[in-house]
Order: C-alpha cells, then sequence, then structure tokens
C-alpha cells in the first residue's frame, strides 16, 4: 500500500550544503511528538528515515469544540520507499507485485500522523517504521491504544524476513507467523487467549503443505488434517477429548472420498458416510433422536430415498424399508403403518418417480387425502377430507400445476373460499364467505397478482371498506367506515405508498375531535383545528402539501397557552412549552421571530411574580447578559453570551450563600479564588462577598473589590479584558492594614511581591520579584522577630538558600552580600570571637576573585593559618588550589582550568614532601 506523508512543519526546515555532508533530521507534530526522523546525504539523497504515529486518546474535557484545522502546504514529503522528496512530482505507477500479505488480523500501518485532535494524552505510540536506502529495513511495530505491542516484525532489503508476532491488548501472544522473502515459509502458530497453542500449520511457498494440528490447551490433539498444495489431500483425523478416535475422514484434491467411520467417545459406532467423486454416494447410516436407525440414500450427491427403523411402541413398524430396480431407482409400493397393523399410506412408483394412487388414512381407517400420479405428475382432482367424512380441500391440476377452482370447506361442509387458478398462478376472482353464507371479502387475481376493485362486508352485507388494487397494491382513494355509518378512516395512496392515513375521532357525544383539511392529491393541507369535549379550541395547525407548517399552538381548556410549536415545512423549529405556578402565574414569558425562532428579552417569574431572571435571545442563539435574582431580589448569577458561546458565569458570593469550611486561611489566594456557594441561601448575612464589575463583552474588568463579614475592606483587585492586572492588595480584617500586594500582568504574577505581619506596626515578612508567573533571584524572608533568611530563585527554581546562623555568644557565622537581588561582593565568615574565618567573592551571582578560609588567627597576621585557598573566574575553578594541614604544610594541591581538574597531589603532614593516597586525604567543604 502506497503512502504518503505531508507535514506542515517541514517547510521550516532548510537544508544547506554543498557537498554530500550527511545530516540528521528530526521532525515533530504540534503537540512535541517525534513523528519522523530521517538522516540526509546531501539534498536530497535518504540515508534512513522512521516514522511515529500514535493514537488519538480524545477531546479535551474542558476545552471547546475540536474544529477541524487546515493543513498547512509543504513541499517535503516521504514516498513509499521511505525517500524524502520535495515539490510536487506525480509518483510513479508501482508495478504489481504477487505477494503473501500478513494476516489480516494485525491492523495495518497506514503510517498517517493524527492531526487536528486536541488531545487529553499524546505519548502512546500507534505504529513504527523504517527505510533505509529507499527501502523498508529493520524493525515495524504498532501499538494498542492502552501502549501494548500490537505487532512485531521485521524487514530486510524490503521483504519480510523471519517471525511475525501477534498480540492481544494485554500482551499475550496470539498467533506467531514465519516468513521467507515476504511469503509464509514454515510454521504458523495460533494460540488461545491464555497463551496455550491452539493450532499450528505448515507453509511451503505461502500455501498450507504438510500437517495441521488442533489441541486443547495446547496438550490434547483434537484434529490433524493434512494438506497439500493448500488443499486437504490425505487424512484428516479427529479424537475426542478423552483421546479416542472419532473419525479418519480422506480427502483427494479438496474432495471427500470413500467411507467414514463415526465413533462416540467410547469407540462405539456412530455415524457412516460414504462418497463418490467428491459427492455423497451410497448408503448414510445414522441414528435419529429417538434412537431409530435411519438410512439415507444418495447417487451422486441426490437422495433418492430415506428410511427410518422406527416402530409403535407395541413394537409394529411404521414403515416397509424401500424397494429399488437393478438401477438403483425407487420402484414398488411403499406401505406405511399405524400401531395397530392399519395401513396410514401407500404410494406407487415406478423407476424413481409417483406412478399410481397416493392414498392416506388416519388412525381409524378413514380417507383424509388422495390423488393420482402418472410418471411423477399430477391430472385431475386433488381432494383432502376432514375425519367426519365432509370435504376440506378440493383442488384440480392439469400437468402437476393447480388448474381451474380450488374450493376450502369448514368441517360442517360449508365453502369458506373459492380461489380461481391457471398453471398455479391465482387468476380471477376470489372470494371469502362468513359462515351464515353471507360474502366477506371479493377481489380479483391477475398471474397472482391482485388487480381491480377489493370490497369487504360484515356479516349482514354492511360496507366496511371500497378500495382498488393495481399491480398487486392498492391505489388511490380507500374508504373505512365505522358501525354507525359515520367517516372513520381516510387513506390515500399512490402505489402502496400512503399518501394519507388519517382517521377520524369521536368524543362520546360525538363531538368531532379534530377538523382536517386535504388538497385534491389526498395531502394534508391548510389551517386544521382540534377540540375538546365541550367544543373549546384545543389547538390551531397548519400544513402545506402534507408537512407541518408556521405555528402550532396548544391551549388549556381554560384558555391559557400550553404548548407553541414551530414547523418549516415538516422541519421542526421551535417546541416550547408555557410552565405555571399552582396560582396559575405564568413561570415564563417567551418571545418569538416571525420565523419562530427563540429572540428578543425574555422574563421568569417567582411565584409571587417577582423577577426569577431576565435574559435575551438572538435567534435561538443566547447573547449578552443572563442575570438571575434571590426572592429578596439580590443578584445570584451573571452570565454573559456571545452567540451561544459562553462568554463569562459568575456566581454572586454573599456570606449566607459561600459554603462553610472550617478555619479557612483567610488570606490564602486559593481558598479566596476558589470559593464555593451553596445552592440554598441560608439568610444568616447577606453582606456580599465581593463586588465585580464587567464590560460591555461580558469579560471581567475594571476594580473589584471584597469585603468581610462586617463590610470591611478585604480585597482590591484589578481585571482588564478578562485578564489579572495591576496591583491586588489583601488587608486584615483585624488591624485594616496590609497582608499583601501582588502586581499581575496578563494574567501572571509579575513584578514586586510583598507581604506583612498582622501588626499595627508594619513588619515585613516577605519580599521578592515575580517573573510571568514564576519567583525569580533574591527573595526576602523575615521571622516574627524580623531575623531575614534569604532564597535565590532562576525562573522559577529554587538556585540556593541562605539562612543567618549564630553562635551561642550571639556572633554571626556568615555575613551574605547581594545587590539587584543577586549574590555580590564579598561573603564573610567569622569565627566565635569575632575574628574573620574566611571570604567568598561573588559578582553579579557568579563565584569570582579569591576564596580562602583559615583554622585561626585573622587574616593579615603572621600567625594566620590558612586552611584552603583558590580562585573563580566566571562561576569556575581556575588555576592552583591548595589546602594545608594545621602545622601549614601542604596538605593537597588541585589545578583547575575552566572549571575542570587537570591535576591533583596530597602530601603527608610532615612536610617531607612525600606523596600520599588523596582518597585517604577529607575533601573540602568549600561551596
Amino acid at each position: 500500500m502506497k503512502r504518503i506523508y505531508f507535514y506542515s512543519y517541514l517547510l521550516t526546515l532548510v537544508i544547506i550544503g554543498c557537498g554530500p555532508e550527511l545530516r540528521t533530521v528530526v521532525e515533530r507534530d504540534k503537540y512535541n511528538r517525534i513523528i519522523l526522523e530521517a538522516e540526509l546525504k546531501g539534498e536530497v539523497d535518504t540515508n534512513w528515515v522512521k516514522l511515529h504515529t500514535y493514537h488519538f486518546v480524545g477531546p479535551s474535557t474542558d476545552g471547546p469544540p475540536i474544529e477541524p484545522q487546515a493543513e498547512s502546504p509543504s513541499d517535503m514529503n516521504v514516498d513509499d520507499s521511505g525517500n524524502l522528496a520535495w515539490g510536487a512530482e506525480e509518483p510513479a505507477q508501482e508495478p504489481e507485485t504477487e505477494t503473501v500479505e500478513p494476516s489480516q488480523e494485525a491492523e495495518s500501518d497506514t503510517g498517517e500522523v493524527v492531526q487536528d485532535f486536541t488531545i487529553t494524552v499524546d505519548s502512546t505510540k500507534k505504529t513504527f517504521s523504517s527505510f533505509a536506502k529507499g527501502r523498508r529495513e529493520g524493525e515495524w511495530k504498532t501499538w494498542y491504544a492502552n501502549g501494548q505491542l500490537k505487532t512485531y516484525y521485521t524487514y530486510i532489503k524490503d521483504q519480510i524476513e523471519g517471525v511475525y508476532t501477534y498480540y492481544d491488548s494485554v500482551g499475550t501472544t496470539i498467533k506467531t507467523e514465519t516468513y521467507k522473502k515476504n511469503i509464509l515459509e514454515g510454521i504458523t502458530s495460533d494460540f488461545n487467549e491464555n497463551g496455550t497453542l491452539h493450532m499450528t500449520t505448515t507453509y511451503k511457498k505461502g500455501l498450507k503443505e504438510g500437517l495441521q494440528k488442533e489441541f486443547i490447551e495446547g496438550v490434547v490433539l483434537i484434529e490433524q488434517r493434512t494438506f497439500k498444495k493448500d488443499s486437504l489431500d490425505g487424512e484428516w483425523t479427529s479424537w475426542h477429548d478423552n483421546g479416542t478416535q472419532k473419525v479418519v475422514r480422506v480427502y483427494k484434491n479438496g474432495q471427500p472420498r470413500g467411507n467414514w467411520l463415526f465413533y462416540d467417545p467410547k469407540g462405539a459406532w456412530m455415524r457412516e458416510e460414504q462418497y463418490k467423486k467428491g459427492l455423497a454416494d451410497g448408503i448414510w447410516t445414522f441414528y435419529d433422536r429417538e434412537g431409530f436407525k435411519v438410512f439415507h440414500y444418495y447417487t451422486l450427491g441426490e437422495l433418492v430415498a430415506e428410511y427410518t427403523e422406527a416402530k409403535w411402541p407395541n413394537g409394529q413398524i411404521k414403515e416397509d424399508p424401500p424397494t429399488f430396480n437393478k438401477e438403483g431407482q425407487l420402484h414398488g409400493t411403499r406401505i406405511g403403518y399405524w400401531a395397530d397393523g392399519s395401513t396410514r399410506y401407500t404410494m406407487e412408483y415406478k423407476k424413481g418417480k409417483k406412478d399410481g394412487d397416493e392414498i392416506r388414512y388416519d388412525s381409524t381407517g378413514v380417507l383424509i387425502f388422495e390423488v393420482r400420479y402418472d410418471k411423477g405428475i399430477r391430472n385431475g382432482l386433488e381432494k383432502e377430507y376432514y375425519v367426519n367424512g365432509n370435504p376440506k380441500r378440493i383442488a384440480r391440476y392439469k400437468d402437476n400445476k393447480l388448474d381451474g377452482k380450488t374450493e376450502l370447506f369448514d368441517s360442517l361442509g360449508v365453502k369458506t373460499e373459492t380461489i380461481a387458478y391457471k398453471d398455479s398462478l391465482r387468476n380471477g376472482k376470489t372470494t371469502l364467505w362468513w359462515p351464515n353464507g353471507e360474502a366477506y371479502q371479493r377481489f380479483t387475481y391477475e398471474n397472482d397478482i391482485l388487480e381491480g376493485r377489493f370490497e369487504e362486508w360484515d356479516s349482514l352485507g354492511t360496507d366496511i371498506v371500497k378500495g382498488d388494487y393495481t399491480a398487486g397494491v392498492r391505489h388511490k382513494k380507500w374508504l373505512y367506515y365505522d358501525s354507525e355509518g359515520r367517516r372513520d378512516k381516510f387513506v390515500f395512496l399512490d402505489m402502496d405508498s400512503i399518501i394519507t392515513d388519517y382517521k377520524f375521532k369521536y368524543y362520546p357525544n360525538w363531538q368531532l375531535v379534530e377538523e382536517p383539511g386535504f388538497n385534491d392529491r389526498g395531502l394534508y393541507d391548510g389551517k386544521w383545528e382540534s377540540f375538546y369535549i365541550d367544543g373549546a379550541t384545543s389547538k390551531k395547525f397548519s400544513y402545506t402539501e402534507g408537512k407541518r407548517d408556521k405555528i402550532w399552538m396548544s391551549f388549556y381548556q381554560d384558555g391559557r397557552r400550553e404548548n407553541y410549536t414551530f414547523y418549516n415545512l415538516d422541519s421542526l423549529v421551535t417546541d416550547y412549552d408555557f410552565t405555571y405556578y399552582a396560582n396559575l402565574q405564568i413561570m415564563e414569558e417567551p418571545k418569538f421571530s416571525k420565523d419562530g425562532l427563540f429572540d428578543g428579552k425574555w422574563e421568569q417569574f417567582y411565584e409571587d411574580g417577582e423577577t426569577k431572571m431576565t435574559f435575551s435571545y438572538d435567534r435561538s442563539k443566547k447573547d449578552q447578559i443572563w442575570m438571575s435574582f434571590f426572592p429578596d431580589n439580590r443578584r445570584e448569577n451573571y452570565t454573559f453570551y456571545n452567540q451561544d458561546t459562553l462568554v463569562t458565569d459568575y456566581d454572586f458570593k454573599y456570606y449566607d450563600n459561600i459554603k462553610i469550611v472550617d478555619n479557612p486561611d483567610l488570606y490564602d489566594y486559593e481558598y479566596y479564588m476558589n470559593l464555593e456557594v451553596v445552592e440554598t441561601p441560608r439568610y444568616d448575612n447577606l453582606q456580599i462577598v465581593e463586588e465585580p464589575k464587567f464590560d460591555k463583552n461580558g469579560l471581567y474588568d475594571g476594580k473589584w473589590e471584597s469585603f468581610f463579614e462586617n463590610g470591611d475592606q478585604w480585597r482590591t483587585f484589578h481585571y482588564e479584558e478578562g485578564l489579572k492586572v495591576k496591583l491586588w492588595s489583601v488587608f486584615y480584617d483585624s488591624t485594616g492594614t496590609r497582608h499583601s500586594e501582588t502586581n499581575y500582568e496578563n494574567d501572571l504574577r509579575h513584578g514586586q511581591y510583598q507581604e506583612w505581619y498582622e501588626n499595627i506596626v508594619v513588619k515585613p515578612r516577605a519580599e521578592g520579584l515575580y517573573k510571568e508567573g514564576v519567583k525569580d533571584l533574591l527573595w526576602t524572608f523575615w521571622n516574627e522577630f524580623q531575623e531575614k533568611r534569604f532564597e535565590e530563585w532562576r525562573d522559577g527554581v529554587l538556585y540556593d538558600t541562605f539562612e543567618y546562623e549564630y553562635y551561642p555568644n550571639g556572633q554571626v557565622k556568615e555575613e551574605p552580600s547581594y545587590k539587584d537581588r543577586k549574590k555580590h561582593g564579598d561573603w564573610v565568615r567569622y569565627f566565635p570571637n569575632g575574628d574573620i574565618m574566611g571570604t567568598r567573592t561573588f559578582v553579579a551571582g557568579l563565584k569570582e576573585g579569591l576564596w580562602i578560609e583559615y583554622y585561626k588567627n585573622p587574616p593579615g597576621e603572621r600567625d594566620d593559618i590558612v586552611a584552603w585557598k583558590g580562585k573563580y573566574i566566571s562561576d569556575k575553578r581556575e588555576g592552583k588550589w591548595e589546602w594545608f594541614w594545621l602545622n601549614q604544610e601542604r596538605q593537597r594541591v588541585d589545578s583547575y582550568k575552566n572549571g575542570e581538574m587537570t591535576s591533583e597531589k596530597c602530601f603527608e603532614r610532615d612536610g617531607s614532601g612525600s606523596s600520599r593516597d588523596c582518597s585517604e586525604v577529607r575533601y573540602d567543604g568549600t561551596r
């Protein structure tokens, strides 16, 4: 199958080269999944290509409906040989080759990339295919949607080679095939769902050749067939589950031969079949359900006679065995018996055909059927009788076909039907009678097809229906009447296609239920009206050429509107039910356009007539503001639609309708932004929680304010066209002072963030910077004693932290230095006595310059005891780094270049210069 893959983003790859340089191309789809890998030689030669496709899992559950996405034009594609190609050259017609393809149980690899879907999971592969030098080469795989491997096979030089394996969706092997140059060769194995072997088949050059074996659970052999060139040839042996042989069938060139003997699980005879030239020939013998032995006599596939060794319970045989002439044809009289030995039937045969009388009797000896044959052909009367001797059916035959009048009778001898036949086809009038002799129905046939007038009467001769048939079907006007002579049913047909089927209805007081209207072709047309039993109008409606059209308005018996329905030539446009409270107050007042669409301003009401909701439609599409109200007239919900598209759905929050949360953090952003409302207000505190604002398009806009339960200010914040912007402030309820300030830009935290303790005296708690929604650079935190702690962030990732530490005497252990929210300057460590322990230098967040630490004594004195020292350049160690023993003899010397160690050497403490194993020397604790 030829596959062509177009990728809309391949235009972004620019392949530039003057020589045959190797380069790798990797292409991803819009979900960042790899869909193509290739190695190119020069500008157009393809070394290899790997293609990936993925399962489509489903649309996003919270996103908009999936819309078709137009494909972007591309000048690059992958042809069926796996080569990358440019331009729009028409692909050449590939010559047809005869190959045996893998089993159709495996899903074909179309190579198509799933596109134009909003997906929730995009990591499950569907297919993997590979090409090399313009041919299929290497592993090919497919997967189920749950990620389980489905098929696995290998191409060598564009042909399937080796084992082709199929798996089910839980990973169990279900089939293996062996290929040689794309053709089945060797053993194919099929497996059960539990992984046990079910069947093995041997193939040679793509055809079944040799044995095919079938097992129960991979252990018990139950079938073994022999094939030659894909046809059964030789023995086919079957066994019962207990290992007993069931039958050995013999085939030659796919056709059955010889005698087949069947045995039951205990080895007892069950059945015998005989074949000749691939057809049943001879006597087939078996037992019927009652245990009687049955004989079927076949001649080259034709069943010529049957005989059952059946007996009545008293031992009387039911039938004499058939007799045959020397040509194997039925010949003579076949006689059947009742249990008392009396004759049940006699049938005369000559040379395999009925010839003479066929007569049947009931168990009392009464004649119930008689007919005469001449060389297998009936001529004259065929008669059937009731047990009382009265005729049941009298039919006339000519040349084995019904011809003339056939009459049917009831058991009393009264004629119930006469039928006219010619050449076994109904021709002429057929009449049915009531038991009193009155005509019931009369109709006419022409060549077994109803044609002409049809009439039906009741037993007193009163009309029931009149109509006409044409070519076997009802046509034109059919009238039906009820027993009172009133119009009951009007049916208008066009060659049995019902144009109109209308039943007249009446109330018990004979008031007409509905007054219809029809045109001259039997179609519903014009204005109709239906009525209540007292004659009041229940509905007004209309049709046009048989199609419902315009306004259908129904009414309650007291005159109130019940339903408004609008049709446009049978297409339902609107179906609206008017609803009322028990006090008859209307629940909703609708408006419609002239073509029946919801349109204009609508209003809903509470039972007392107060407004429940105001809303509007624009030609059946929800549009503009939908505002609902509580029974006490407070705003309940603001919803904004733009031509049926939901823009905003906002619930007004009051302290009597928000969900109660135990011990809420009133200053937590997530708590506030996820306040939930309950279905029924508690009416214990009507203070509004939040005062929103919206722009003309229904988006959050302007300054919003929220309030504590006592009405004090809680928060102030801003939106612009639905996005968070500007300064968002939070206030403490106890002091009214600020809790925090957050800056937003384009719906993300961006800029300065500050937080304070709950105190009349302003004490900072946190201060830092957000960058496009994540923390960035230096953040400072103060505890309740105003002691600082620092965090260094880089694009949302915590890079480093620092917290002041003190000796028991209160001496600080390390003094940091920051500038522009980054480490900058000298960081100094101290001994408990305040002497300098060491210095570290940073420039704009990077380690820079000399880093040194002392065992004791301040720097610059003659008795300095250095612990270690070294230099950083742009955050990387550079040059010589040295560590010293307490006696100031060198302990270790490392050399660095651009942050990488180039050498290391360690020395003994005695100062002799003797080297020692560096793994025994402690490593430094520098940062």
